[in-house]
């Protein structure tokens, strides 16, 4: 029968080779990380080796993905301004966030999925470049009077 302790450090060998492979480091990357350790295999490290072997590689990989989110998020807000300042509001990231946070139906900007922010993102994009060709459109009747046909295509 395993202890505890056996069944802690097998799981933990085990979360070490998902890390190794959702991190793509081959079999040299894994023997420089053993090495750090001054063993030759992950058997060989202690249960809190591998814990901080696998914490520093968790937060590793969430940093790739967090960035990610991030640009996402600037990219949202920058889209928001824009479409505001086209508008002819006074660009406010609060309003932009509040209107992401009541059409994801969430309560904090940061918890917003990436798939609603990108709905967001081209929302925003859309209706401006929208409103900017309506605008182009009517500047154009106003300049050359109602009277001639226009081609709008």
């Amino acid at each position: 029968m395993e202890t505890t302790l056996e069944k802690r450090k097998k799981g933990l060998i085990k979360r070490f080779h998902t890390l190794l492979g959702a991190a793509r480091l081959d079999d040299d990357g894994k023997m420089e990380i053993l090495a750090a350790y001054g063993v030759t295999t992950s058997k060989d490290l202690s249960v809190k080796q591998l814990t901080e072997i696998c914490n520093k590689m968790d937060d590793m990989l969430k940093g790739g993905k967090r960035s990610e989110m991030d640009a996402l998020r600037k990219r949202v807000l920058a889209a928001g301004c824009a479409f505001m300042r086209a508008n002819g509001q006074e660009a406010s990231i609060d309003y932009v966030k509040a209107w992401v946070c009541r059409r994801a139906k969430k309560k904090s900007f940061n918890a917003v999925p990436a798939d609603r922010l990108r709905a967001a993102y081209f929302a925003f994009n859309n209706q401006r470049k929208a409103l900017e060709d309506t605008k182009a459109v009517a500047a154009e009747v106003v300049r050359r009077g109602m009277s001639q046909e226009f081609n709008l295509n």
